[in-house]
């Protein structure tokens, strides 16, 4: 997920346009172990449901210790305030791209949940991880609020904050292996909570879907390949992003904790790690953005195995669950449009089938080889308010197409934020209805897909073309054949080696 800046264009207190808080002395409350829980009821334009949201609910103790797993919340009576979202980990973003000004601070470990205003039971759940390349992001973004799919749809949306970069993947040798990947642990210690929790929101935890963008879904496919025990989902979405052949390389990491311990002058005390950890977290945070030190997670055994994973997937080691995948027109275009000065006339087609459609092709054979009912879509919408933030007319560029992350505020009908550009388009609006409809059904019935023909291993599957010309506002079946015509030749020479996500 790159420029999250970008759906971060409102102030972080605010909604977006069609949604309206109403915030009262006593809102809608829902009492857990931890304590009773007092959020917001908000209504969304159009739609007959309002919806409760608890903003800013801790899912462990926060702030954790620096670089140690997070910790379950202890029992309370307390009433807690529920009514905004928290803080956002502590970020490491390229200078390239554009972040939100929301708070950073180590105690971020907090989530969203929202949850329709109807009397029924046993919901579906929608579990959202941000991208960010595992060094950024932020679940308190406008793009990622799930009150319209709670309005619309019937669903419960649920979104965690979890550490990234050095934070959250220290690469410390002090530290055991098996308690290095922290952000990955953030994650699965949320949805624990979920699994614990969701049912006093109205929500069945035996139906948790479990959905993610670039190196979101990247988390997720990790949690597919490398599952928890017992499972705290049924069924998953990937969109943009894996991690069964190409996740971060291991090794680097090692050198980066080096630099920064010797930047920090802690390479001479007895133990670097408590020298490390009583730093300032934002003389971290500088050192780590000035020397552009890279923290990818480890090959632990428990959140993540060494890759590659599909042959892993097609043996059926990854958890039995049915898939929803896909990719973006002109997912390189996001990459290449800050170079363009340098790389005005480089494809990026050529990028997009290197990074993400390739392996969608390969993740989706794999898992359909395992018997796992599998769906995979293709995004290619382009809309005027999600184009002017980024186009470069003094360079000849009007239009970037369906790059990558811009399908995220159309899954969550949160285009409205962009409105700032330009104004929201009728196709904009049914598509966007679409796919929350799919993605929704999908959640509430994994077996019987978003509304399309289930993929094969077949040479031509079945590819669902979202925004695709044969029909803008909903979905056309094409041929894989249509979206991955120059893969053949990647296939052959793929290494698995770049961190690309």
């Amino acid at each position: 997920m790159k420029l999250s800046g970008l759906w971060s264009c409102a102030l972080p207190g605010l909604a977006f346009a069609g949604l309206a808080s109403r915030s009262a002395q006593y809102g809608p409350s829902v009492t857990l172990g931890q304590g009773t829980l007092v959020g917001i009821t908000t209504q969304i334009a159009y739609a007959d449901v309002k919806v409760n949201k608890f903003l800013g609910v801790p899912f462990a103790i926060s702030p954790p210790r620096r670089f140690e797993p997070p910790e379950p919340v202890p029992s309370s009576s307390k009433t807690l305030s529920a009514n905004q979202w928290s803080a956002k980990c502590i970020e490491h973003a390229d200078p390239s791209i554009l972040v939100d000004d929301a708070e950073e601070s180590e105690d971020c470990l907090y989530l969203n949940v929202y949850v329709p205003d109807t009397p029924t039971k046993d919901k579906a759940v929608l579990f959202w991880i941000y991208g960010g390349s595992l060094k950024f992001g932020n679940a308190g973004q406008p793009a990622y609020d799930g009150s319209f799919f709670a309005a619309y749809e019937d669903v419960i949306v649920v979104a965690a904050n979890y550490r990234t970069n050095a934070f959250g993947f220290s690469n410390s040798p002090e530290i055991d292996v098996g308690d290095n990947n922290v952000g990955f642990m953030d994650q699965r210690r949320s949805l624990d909570w979920v699994q614990r929790n969701i049912r006093a929101f109205g929500g069945d935890p035996e139906k948790v879907t479990i959905f993610g963008e670039s190196s979101g879904a990247s988390s997720v496919d990790r949690l597919v390949t490398s599952p928890p025990h017992p499972l705290p989902y049924r069924a998953a979405i990937l969109q943009s992003g894996q991690a069964s052949v190409s996740p971060a390389p291991p090794g680097n990491g090692e050198v980066s904790w080096e630099n920064l311990v010797r930047a920090l002058d802690c390479n001479k005390a007895t133990s670097e790690l408590a020298c490390v950890r009583a730093a300032d977290p934002f003389k971290i945070k500088t050192i780590v953005r000035n020397l552009s030190l890279p923290f990818p997670p480890i090959n632990d055994g428990v959140t993540q195995k060494p890759t590659p994973l599909l042959k892993a997937r097609e043996s059926g080691e990854a958890a039995p669950v049915p898939i929803l995948l896909g990719s973006n027109g002109l997912e390189g275009s996001l990459f290449v449009q800050p170079f363009v000065k340098q790389l005005r006339d480089l494809p990026s087609d050529t990028a997009a089938i290197g990074l993400v459609e390739e392996p969608a092709a390969l993740v989706t054979k794999a898992s359909v080889k395992a018997d796992n009912p599998t769906w995979r879509y293709y995004f290619n919408a382009t809309f005027p308010n999600t184009q002017a933030p980024l186009v470069l007319p003094e360079y000849g560029i009007d239009n970037i197409g369906a790059y990558h992350a811009s399908e995220i505020p159309v899954v969550f009908g949160t285009y409205g934020i962009y409105d700032k550009y330009a104004p929201s388009t009728e196709e904009q609006k049914a598509l966007s209805r679409y796919m929350l409809r799919s993605w929704a059904s999908f959640a509430k019935n994994p077996d019987g897909g978003p509304g399309w023909t289930r993929a094969t291993d077949r040479k031509q599957s079945t590819v669902g073309c979202l925004g695709c010309y044969e029909n803008p506002v909903g979905v056309a079946e094409i041929s894989s054949t249509r979206t991955d015509g120059a893969c053949g030749l990647l296939n052959m020479v793929y290494t698995a080696r770049e961190p690309l996500f």
